[in-house]
């Protein structure tokens, strides 16, 4: 999928920053100059006309009173996006008013410009800056189902997604959607919790769009991610077929082909008049009860172990399925006859098995998942229970 260019005054860039954060998550790859736009000795101007043209599929007027002032945007922004409009209809047009009325956007823009970009606009960005980050927000969601009417299934049927969070690669043939949640992973103070919270929010919007174009196709998955994440995925698709790139040369079906034989045995330990169930899960012998109560100190939790019976396993897509199951069971079975507000996992096992263990949690309290980053468990990720 190609890249939305944001033209915008550099002052704004704060703003602007924070709707691309909002394009990301929902799937969208934002062109923007401050953000990997313009790289080291390029010409500006010629760049971001050949981007224009070449990379992007629209766009996307931050509409300040002052934008109309800048000489570069006139004359090396605007121009090639107009052209391209005129010559393919696809090419997407779209002006955000930012404390401005559609009347002021409509002369702006026709006198500046020669063109009413009015025509083009989605919802305004008004009021004090609170009130603006709600608007962009919506703005995201605006912008997500319009590039949803330009994205096509593969030959298969198949939905592809970039979905990282580590780091994002650069696009595959097919690639419908580029979720980007790297920032919902940064570590700087007091960001975490309301950049996952927004992250949580895009997806669902992400859900809603692709349910809306396509239905409920099989997504074709693929991206560098943290295990939280790849639960995420599973959470808020719940109802879809996914099959995700497991190794660089394969890709595993979630939650299909689960064998008859169990893989898994469970260990519990209760703990009176604890609220909260902490589950301890691997695929090999790696015992995580030392990180677990490290990263847990001080809390009373029930605590549910699972791993294989006598050797490790050596996991391929049908045994994943089997863990997945056999790892549900367990927590239903458990949680079935214990009141539980809270379930904290730790798990060293595939992504494939964290998406599809996510599948299955809909009917689950609030879930808190933990990544391993070399050395130490870091803050969990808090992701709602219920129906995503």
């Amino acid at each position: 999928m190609k890249q939305l260019f944001l033209s915008h005054y550099s002052k704004h860039g704060h703003e602007v920053a924070e709707l691309a954060r909002e394009l990301r998550f929902r799937g969208v790859r934002p062109w923007v100059d401050k953000q990997g736009g313009f790289l080291v000795a390029d010409d500006s101007a010629v760049e971001a006309e050949r981007a224009i043209r070449e990379d992007c599929l629209g766009l996307l007027l931050y509409a300040t009173d002052d934008v109309f002032s800048r000489d570069f945007i006139r004359d090396h922004e605007i121009p090639p996006a107009l052209q391209m409009r005129e010559a393919d209809p696809r090419f997407l047009l779209l002006a955000v008013p930012r404390n401005l009325s559609f009347q002021e956007l409509s002369d702006q823009s026709s006198k500046v410009y020669g063109s009413d970009l009015s025509r083009y606009h989605t919802r305004p960005a008004n009021g004090c800056w609170e009130d603006a980050r709600i608007g962009l927000t919506e703005v995201a969601g605006d912008v997500l189902a319009k590039v949803m009417q330009l994205a096509e299934l593969n030959s298969e049927g198949k939905l592809g997604i970039q979905f990282s969070t580590r780091e994002v690669a650069p696009p595959e043939e097919g690639e419908g959607l580029t979720i980007d949640g790297t920032e919902a992973y940064l570590k700087f103070p007091g960001s975490d919790a309301d950049s996952f919270n927004a992250f949580v929010h895009g997806m669902r919007d992400v859900k809603r769009a692709v349910a809306k174009r396509f239905g409920r196709p099989e997504l074709l998955v693929h991206g560098f991610k943290h295990l939280s994440a790849a639960f995420l995925f599973g959470r808020v698709f719940q109802p879809f077929s996914i099959t995700v790139r497991q190794t660089p040369s394969e890709y595993w079906r979630v939650n299909f082909g689960a064998a008859s034989q169990s893989t898994l045995v469970s260990t519990v330990e209760m703990a009176d008049q604890a609220a909260e169930l902490v589950v301890q899960v691997s695929s090999g012998f790696k015992n995580l009860t030392p990180a677990v109560d490290e990263a847990l100190s001080g809390k009373c939790f029930h605590r549910l172990i699972l791993s294989p019976a006598t050797t490790p396993l050596v996991v391929d897509e049908n045994l994943c399925a089997t863990m997945v199951r056999d790892a549900y069971m367990a927590i239903e079975k458990l949680t079935s006859f214990q009141s539980v507000e809270r379930i904290h996992i730790f798990a060293a096992a595939p992504q494939a098995f964290m998406m599809g263990l996510g599948q299955r949690f809909a009917g689950m309290p609030e879930t808190a998942i933990y990544d391993f980053d070399g050395s130490a468990y870091s803050a969990p990720k808090n992701i709602p229970g219920g129906v995503l």
